[in-house]
């Protein structure tokens, strides 16, 4: 764009930065992009199109497949989730230090680990990466299963930062946290500001 004589302030303000993964290819990476916009409003059925649509403009889109898993899982096709991480496992040149480190934790839970354990994977992904707020998530998801609601709701708190792009889907998983603990009042704030965003 900058070549056809459009200034790179508006390419800046009118782009919306693409997520950072390995792929050659521009297309496939719009079609993640949009699955991870579709995530972020839990449209789960469009966030499975797109990802699939990845994956079929690059094959060897390693991340397109953690994106269906990452669903999958969610939604309790716990074999279906397994069958994608091993074809995103299975694609290491396509895969950066931080990937690797993510599907390791990923592989830490499918192998049937302790989640304490599971969640020191998570815990060190958080530390190395702080800016990974998918590690975040998970972190924080192995503590509330582990019962240490507090604990979760601390490692929570980045996930509710502006920055974060699927801030709804956070916020909907910390209210449920604020109802382990009986905050009611507090999970209802943290639903009508999902339900609200939604909205908008």
């Amino acid at each position: 764009r900058d070549d056809l004589g459009e200034a790179m302030e508006d390419i800046s303000r009118d782009s919306a930065p693409l997520p950072k993964v390995a792929t050659p290819s521009i297309d496939a990476l719009h079609a993640y992009a949009k699955g991870l916009a579709a995530m972020s409003t839990q449209d789960f059925d469009s966030a499975l199109m797109f990802f699939k649509q990845a994956a079929t403009v690059d094959p060897g889109f390693a991340f397109a497949y953690v994106g269906m898993m990452r669903i999958r899982y969610a939604q309790g096709h716990i074999e279906e989730a397994r069958g994608l991480f091993n074809t995103a496992n299975g694609l290491p040149d396509r895969l950066t230090p931080r990937e690797r480190l993510y599907l390791q934790a990923w592989g830490s839970q499918f192998a049937g680990a302790a989640m304490p354990a599971v969640a020191e994977q998570w815990r060190m992904l958080t530390e190395l990466y702080p800016d990974d707020y998918a590690g975040h998530m998970n972190y924080s998801s192995a503590l509330y299963v582990m019962g240490k609601y507090d604990a979760a709701l601390a490692a929570a708190r980045p996930l509710l930062l502006v920055q974060n792009p699927q801030k709804g889907l956070a916020q909907n998983f910390v209210g449920r946290i604020h109802l382990a603990v009986a905050d009611v009042g507090e999970a209802q704030r943290m639903f009508k500001e999902t339900a609200a965003m939604d909205r908008g």
